[in-house]
This record gives C-alpha cells, sequence and structure tokens, in this order.
C-alpha cells in the first residue's frame, strides 16, 4: 500500500470518527428534546382563517382546551374521598395554566326565591359539617348535573380542568403535572381524557417505537447477517446507516422546529420505518459489493 492510499484511509477514518461522534451527540440532543404534536398546528398553518377563528374564539373565552379527570369514589367512604377531592381541586386552581375548574363543589340547587336581586335562593349540593362531606341525594334528580359532574349512581365525579388560552406550555409537561399532583392527593381509580392526555400517550407510544423496538430490529437485522458474512465489520455496515440517518432527519426537524406529528410518523411514505427499510437494504447492497 503506497503513501497515498495510506493517507487516504487515515483521512476517511478521521471522517467516520468524526461522523460516529457528531451523530452520537446529535443523538443524545435528540432523545431530550424530542417531542409529538398532535394539535391542528401540526398540519394547519396558523395564518390558516379557521385556525385565527379557533384562536380568536380560545383567547376571547380565556379556554384553550379541557381536561376531564373522571375519579371513582369508594362507597362506604364517601365522605373522606370528597375530602381528598376537594383539597386536589384547590391545588389545581393555583396551576398557571387552569383558568377554571368545574367540579360537583360547584353544583347549586334551587332553594327559593329571594323578595330582592338575584331573586332565587340557591345552596351548594355538597355541604361540609364538622369537617364531614355531605352530597344531597337530590342532585341524582338534577338532570343538568348528572352525567356532567357526577354518575347516575353516584360512584363517579367528573372534574373539568380548564385550560387557559394564554398559557403556552407542553402538553407532556402538563400532563406529567396532573398526574404527580392528583397522586399526591388521592389514593382513588382516575381517569385523565383531553387533548393533552392523548398527546402524552401518543408521545409515551413513538418513544416506545423509536427507542425500544427499532434496536431490536437492529439487533436481529445485525444477528442475521452476522451469520450470513461472518464479519463483524460487514454485519456493522447494514445497520449504521438506518440508525445515523434516522439520528440526523429526527435532529434537522427539531432544529428547524419540525414536530414530529402522525402524518410523517406513520404514513407509509414518510414513516421512519419505511427510511430504515431503505436503509438496511443500501447497507446490505454495500455489504455485499465489499465481499464480492
Amino acid at each position: 500500500m503506497n503513501m497515498n492510499s495510506k493517507n487516504t484511509l487515515m483521512k476517511r477514518n478521521i471522517i467516520t470518527v468524526l461522523i460516529l461522534i457528531i451523530t452520537a451527540m446529535m443523538g443524545i440532543y435528540v432523545y431530550q428534546h424530542i417531542y409529538f404534536d398532535s394539535s391542528f398546528n401540526a398540519f394547519v398553518n396558523r395564518e390558516n382563517e379557521s385556525m385565527k377563528a379557533l384562536e380568536e374564539i380560545a383567547v376571547k373565552f380565556g379556554d384553550a382546551n379541557m381536561i376531564m379527570l373522571l375519579i371513582d369514589l369508594e362507597e362506604e367512604n364517601i365522605s373522606d374521598n370528597l375530602k381528598d377531592v376537594d383539597q386536589l381541586i384547590s391545588d389545581l386552581k393555583a396551576l398557571p395554566f387552569v383558568n377554571a375548574i368545574d367540579s360537583v363543589f360547584n353544583a347549586q340547587k334551587f332553594d327559593g326565591f329571594t323578595i330582592g336581586a338575584p331573586f332565587v335562593k340557591t345552596r351548594p349540593y355538597v355541604t361540609v359539617k364538622d369537617d364531614l362531606y355531605t352530597i344531597d341525594e337530590s342532585i341524582f334528580d338534577d338532570n343538568f348535573y348528572v352525567g356532567t359532574v357526577i354518575s347516575e349512581d353516584g360512584g363517579t365525579l367528573a372534574v373539568s380542568i380548564r385550560k387557559s388560552a394564554e398559557y403556552e406550555s407542553d402538553p407532556l409537561e402538563i400532563t406529567e403535572h396532573l398526574i404527580v399532583i392528583i397522586n399526591t392527593h388521592i389514593d382513588l381509580e382516575y381517569y385523565l381524557i383531553g387533548e393533552d392526555i392523548v398527546d402524552f400517550e401518543i408521545f409515551s407510544s413513538i418513544q416506545q417505537l423509536t427507542f425500544v423496538y427499532p434496536p431490536i430490529i437492529l439487533l436481529a437485522v445485525f444477528c442475521i447477517f452476522m451469520v450470513k458474512f461472518r464479519n463483524l465489520y460487514l454485519s456493522f455496515l447494514t445497520v449504521v446507516s438506518p440508525v445515523i440517518a434516522s439520528v440526523w432527519i429526527y435532529f434537522l426537524m427539531l432544529i428547524f422546529d419540525k414536530s414530529i406529528n402522525s402524518l410523517n410518523q406513520g404514513d407509509g411514505s414518510f414513516g421512519k420505518y419505511d427510511i430504515m427499510k431503505q436503509l438496511i437494504k443500501r447497507g446490505v447492497s454495500d455489504a455485499t459489493n465489499k465481499t464480492s
């Protein structure tokens, strides 16, 4: 091997090492900042007339969207459960992204008329006496509240958390924050429903699909081609392309503020698995050419 060939090989090795180091740093950045956006903003430009109207309505009425919290009560421990939920709601109201909360504690019962304004007298369905919480059973005859803040059998409470339109935050952070606060106050079975919760669950699935299954797939491919080529370098060559390409694609999407959404994640034309399949094919082709 002449000197020029040695120098060329050395330069290639240096470039390869640099690419791997840069890719590793990009991978760390992607892992820390990757996010999923399932909102309308991911698909529709903010300058769209419908989007402008939606934002204007949100600002005027003060609500961006709503998160529903359903809580199953223990039949033999209703009073303590209500107390815990009441304390939970008090803490939720203090959160910066909460505009208002509707719950059974806001429910009012008609209690007659008055001589002066407002001419109608009401009282709460939930009362507290000597630290004992009680629900007036007549609430189950009030169709306005049954199915809205409490179930027909009284076993489940519905808490509507209305988000402020002026507050901008990551839905994942909001959901994680809510889960921590809820778990701190109650030891009851509960369910969270809403756009932010869907974002949270989808992103958790995306994380699994991105950071759990692809490595398993690549390991399986690597093992298969170790048997085929019986060469560590050639087997490694088949999997390094999709790994580097995936990291660089995600990194560039984050740099240019392009969100990961259901369109570029799941569609056969744009999904990362289709890209990975093509890159693995290319890696196999390169490795085969090396052997020949």
